[in-house]
């Protein structure tokens, strides 16, 4: 195929790594799937209250860190670490299912 123009295609390319990794918070639990998420009762507690899923930011935290330590003071950080609040206790695992690829089903 002849190149038509060189251009720098890929050259911002991120991965979006998920792990299996599950907080849970024994306390208090707000559930934040698509069902709780896309409920009347949601919509109405955040309009009226300013409670309920509506109300938390999406990510819970964020560090940006050097995977190389070998020179942090001129290197930009390369990866991102966030802590969102979903996971295997609040969709059942189907975010896992879909990324890492695992299934319930006997094979």
């Amino acid at each position: 195929i002849p190149l038509i123009q060189d251009l720098p295609v890929g050259q911002n390319l991120q991965d979006h790594v998920t792990t299996g990794l599950d907080i849970v918070i024994l306390n208090q639990t707000l559930p934040l799937n698509v069902a709780n998420i896309a409920s009347l009762s949601s919509a109405l507690d955040y309009l009226f209250y300013g409670t309920g899923p509506w109300t938390s930011p999406g990510c819970e935290a964020v560090a940006v860190v050097h995977s190389d330590l070998s020179d942090p003071q001129t290197d930009p950080p390369d990866l991102q670490l966030m802590a969102i609040p979903s996971g295997a206790s609040s969709d059942d695992g189907a975010h896992l299912y879909t990324t890492v690829g695992i299934t319930d089903k006997v094979q």
